[in-house]
């Protein structure tokens, strides 16, 4: 990609870029921690009582919200500082969550495809914590990890938009801006829970689209 590429592409790239490095300490650390965890359990329990690697689905969907709103609020400004578009902000922030969601999705589903397979090598039961099933079929669980990381994801975009431009009385609009990763944390992966959240990420990512086109570039001194 050149530097006559749109600005839309470049920043697309760089949010990439840097919330790639995060997201690869992110599942560096829930990796070992959880292989940590599954042999203590083994040598005190005799078997985990449950998969391990299906509990990082919760952090899967709020830790990149927050990368996704910190990287937001503290970039817009310098976006256009540079001379570059509010349009070109949003639609790169919204294609970099959308890579993001995905590489998290796939990553997901090869964790939990690899501890199903040493669980029942090892004769134990692959369940969750909680009564949402964990899918078995791989295709299954990437279309279902998939939404349910970009509900994350691009949630914060909107998030970190409506703090941007309202301050600290943004907090009064939580329940509507995070509404799908809350619903993505019930973990149900029934058609109809998928297509919800599906549902509400897309209005999401409009609403988020339709703010910065036209919200006010604001002096630091003026987040708070």
């Amino acid at each position: 990609m050149t530097a006559t590429a749109p600005q839309w592409a470049r920043t697309a790239r760089r949010m990439t870029r840097a919330s790639l490095l995060s997201i690869a300490w992110f599942w560096a650390i829930c990796v070992i921690a959880g292989t940590v965890v599954i042999l203590v359990l083994d040598w005190r329990m005799g078997e985990p009582p449950f998969s391990i690697m299906s509990t990082i689905r919760y952090a899967g969907i709020w830790y990149p919200f927050s990368v996704a709103l910190i990287v937001v609020t503290a970039t817009i400004n310098v976006h256009v500082a540079a001379g570059m578009t509010r349009r070109s902000f949003v639609i790169g922030a919204l294609i970099s969550n959308v890579v993001i969601g995905v590489v998290n999705g796939i990553a997901m589903t090869a964790v939990l495809a690899i501890e199903r397979g040493i669980y029942l090598d090892q004769g134990w039961s692959h369940v969750a914590t909680s009564a949402a099933p964990i899918p078995s079929a791989w295709g299954v669980s990437l279309v279902f990890h998939c939404v349910m990381f970009l509900a994350g994801g691009l949630s914060g975009v909107l998030v970190g938009l409506t703090y941007y431009r309202w301050g600290a009385w943004a907090t009064v609009a939580l329940p509507l801006t995070v509404l799908p990763p809350i619903i993505a944390s019930g973990l149900d992966p029934a058609v109809v829970t998928v297509a919800v959240i599906a549902a509400t990420t897309v209005a999401t990512a409009v609403a988020s689209y339709a703010m910065a086109r036209t919200i006010a570039i604001r002096k630091p001194l003026e987040m708070s």
